[in-house]
């Protein structure tokens, strides 16, 4: 089954040098009435067998099945009533893989017409995604020209996922305007197959239609945070009003990070809030998705925490020299160099306390982030920190005045 993709064209575009040399089978010599046939001489039915990939059928109103154009058959009188089908070679991208002789009225050759395909993408309507399909005939040889059918010719068809409305559809005319059918899925893949038969006994040859399924957004406050769960960033979820008025809920999923919270509910053209906290360093994904619904992959960027180290470590030693130089104006022997070792892990230690959401200095802190806040908490957690160490642990306060020497 020969798998192709639907797209629109101008119909007045000319044809490759190529196809001129096959569509001359319809330049038929044929000197007969229209009311009793135009015939298709043997030269131009050789030349019809030579571009098909299987026997030509005739297909005949009135007739469920149609007719084998037989080897046998070196001319043919083509009735009005009476369509040539013949499946050619997959060569070109904007017609599908047919050639159909009719008969035309008012001329005495009969029509070359090559059947096409445009289909617009699916849609979201609110319960189903929908779409249309439009189908018509180009006469390869005058494809402005526009020719009433003696009898219109019928295609069928088809969706894997989906309904197709109506599944058999007339054309009746060349030219514009196609013919269209409406392509319905409840929960299609990204695109949908569609299948489409000039006549039940050929192979039906597969067009796509694209699925619009993108209709949720995804928007961080901030694409880039600190890594090792030292960021967190809040996410905007909206869904827009042609989703409809029922709520619905929208799942949050990362690959690395975990969205809090991970199930949001809304309706149509309302927006929610979700956070994620970062998972190691590099990058992560973050998706929404509501049964056939989803959002682009949204990136996010997890960063070493450099600055982060910076100020924690910096308030640290602060913290540890103002600690210690306070002791030592009270007489007390201090060492400052072991001071600033306890600090820098009591500075981190507060810092990365504070990110987490515990509050190790008892002082109100405000809901702000960036690298002055981690600067003051880990000097006041240095200085608060070392001062309840020595006081529950005697040997550490030895231990901070081991060494001790004028100006150390």
């Amino acid at each position: 089954m020969a798998d192709r993709t639907a797209r629109p064209y101008r119909l007045w575009m000319t044809l490759p040098a190529a196809w001129w040399r096959l569509f001359a089978v319809a330049a038929l010599i044929a000197t007969g009435r229209p009311v009793s046939g135009q015939v298709v001489s043997r030269a131009d039915l050789e030349r019809l067998r030579a571009h098909a990939v299987r026997v030509p059928v005739i297909v005949q109103a009135g007739k469920v099945t149609p007719d084998t154009l037989r080897p046998d058959i070196d001319s043919l009188r083509l009735h009005p009533t009476q369509v040539v089908v013949a499946e050619l070679r997959d060569t070109s991208h904007r017609f599908l893989p047919f050639l159909l002789l009719a008969a035309d009225p008012h001329a005495a050759r009969a029509l070359a017409l090559r059947p096409y395909v445009e289909g617009a993408p699916l849609e979201f309507t609110g319960t189903a995604f929908r779409g249309s399909v439009a189908l018509g005939l180009v006469d390869t040889l005058q494809p402005d020209r526009a020719v009433t059918l003696p009898v219109p010719i019928w295609f069928h068809l088809s969706a894997d996922a989906g309904t197709v409305s109506p599944s058999d559809v007339p054309i009746r005319h060349t030219s514009l305007p196609p013919s269209a059918a409406v392509v319905t899925a409840a929960a299609p893949g990204d695109s949908l197959r569609l299948l489409v038969q000039p006549a039940l006994t050929l192979t039906p040859i597969t067009t796509w239609l694209a699925v619009h399924r993108t209709l949720l957004a995804v928007e961080p406050a901030t694409a880039r945070i600190p890594g090792f769960g030292l960021g967190r960033t809040e996410l905007h979820i909206s869904v827009p009003a042609e989703a409809g008025p029922a709520r619905r809920d929208i799942v949050l999923s990362a690959r690395h990070g975990a969205p809090d919270p991970s199930v949001v509910s809304l309706a149509g053209g309302e927006t929610g809030r979700s956070a994620i906290r970062s998972s190691g360093v590099g990058r992560d994904t973050v998706t929404a998705t509501s049964g056939p619904l989803r959002s682009v992959p949204l990136e996010l960027v997890y960063s070493w925490p450099l600055l982060f180290l910076v100020a924690a470590l910096l308030g640290g030693i602060v913290g540890s020299v103002m600690d210690c130089e306070a002791i030592r104006r009270r007489g007390t022997p201090a060492s400052r160099r072991a001071f600033i070792v306890s600090g820098l892990a009591a500075g981190l230690f507060a810092a990365v306390a504070m990110v987490i959401g515990v509050n190790v200095t008892g002082v109100d802190i405000p809901e702000t982030s960036g690298e002055a806040v981690v600067f003051v908490v880990a000097a006041l957690g240095t200085v608060l920190g070392l001062r309840g160490l020595r006081r529950a642990l005697p040997g550490f306060g030895k231990l901070l005045e081991r060494g001790a020497a004028p100006g150390v």
